[in-house]
């Protein structure tokens, strides 16, 4: 056990805790499926027997389970193929750590048990509603999470990084989850959407960012290590500008406040990283950005706004 490890971080469950990122992740996976279902809910009063309606809650929260499940073999796969990696970075030798405390073929064990899991739950979800699709979307999660650490290597794609996991993140979570509330997908849900994929896409920029000097020390390529951490940091911010300004447009101040605070955020990165050493770059974002915290702050601030207008009642006419 390490010095700064307690018994319970020693155990082999929290080392597989660790290996499938679970405190990660969790929390603003929650978040995504509140703000899925939240959207469903707006556009469930004009759907035809809306799928919540017809089997209840527990195949959106199958479903959920499922993405969380194939999601965390994509972690685990993640973890074994970079531990070496891993092991001379500061802000994952914890997960370098559990995977020596595991073994390799404990974490492949893992990753399968997951993955089928998470492949069955989805197959009774399409089941039960009458629609292949919930079984094909985490099929291809899965299929994406696997080649995003092993050939073709997503993870070293440049920008495609980021278009893959923010398009699973909001396509195969958000989008879904609202599809399977409203019985479809509503346009509505699709525009809101692009807000979220906007402002995820950041968050994913700067948590890479934050690995950049350690990355390319071992021969990863990724956007960071190419551009460097200020330009880096410079897109995530315009990234989640935007997403500020479609909350406006969509009339969700709520999002619109989080959104530029968290943009703030990252503009003062920018200016922090300037001028310091590569390795110094590197640190100063990682010492300061908790992409876990980031992200759920800012899924739970849409799922809020979503479904405060979801559940309001709707506004009397003044006239």
């Amino acid at each position: 056990m390490r010095p700064d490890e307690t018994p319970a971080e020693s155990s082999g469950v929290a080392a597989a805790a660790t290996v499938t990122r679970v405190r990660a992740t969790v929390g603003y996976n929650l978040a995504y499926v509140a703000l899925g279902v939240g959207l469903g809910l707006l556009a469930a009063t004009d759907a035809p027997a809306p799928a919540a309606l017809r089997a209840g809650a527990v195949p959106v929260a199958a479903y959920a389970l499922s993405t969380f499940l194939t999601k965390g073999s994509a972690s685990v796969a993640d973890a074994v193929h970079d531990r070496a990696v891993d092991e001379d970075n500061p802000s994952t030798e914890r997960v370098a750590a559990a995977v020596d405390r595991l073994g390799v073929d404990v974490c492949w064990s893992l990753f399968v048990a997951e993955l089928v899991c998470g492949l069955a739950i989805a197959g009774w979800v399409a089941v039960r509603v009458g629609a292949a699709w919930p079984l094909w979307v985490v099929s291809a999660t899965g299929l994406l999470g696997f080649v995003y650490s092993y050939p073709p290597r997503l993870k070293e794609r440049g920008l495609w990084n980021h278009v893959v996991t923010t398009g699973v993140d909001v396509g195969a979570v958000v989008l879904a989850t609202a599809a399977l509330v409203a019985g479809r997908l509503p346009a509505a849900a699709a525009v809101a959407g692009a807000v979220v994929f906007a402002y995820t896409f950041g968050y994913h920029l700067v948590h890479q960012a934050a690995d950049a000097h350690y990355d390319r020390g071992a021969g990863v390529e990724t956007f960071a290590t190419r551009a460097g951490v200020p330009r880096t940091l410079a897109v995530a911010a315009g990234c989640t500008a935007v997403a500020a300004g479609g909350s406006v447009a969509l009339g969700y101040p709520l999002v619109a406040v989080a959104s530029l605070l968290v943009t703030a955020w990252y503009v003062h990165l920018y200016r922090l990283s300037r001028g310091r050493p590569p390795k110094g770059r590197t640190d100063a974002v990682a010492d300061r950005f908790d992409v876990a915290r980031v992200a759920t702050a800012l899924n739970a601030a849409a799922a809020a706004a979503v479904w405060v207008r979801a559940v309001a009642p709707a506004p009397t006419p003044l006239w």
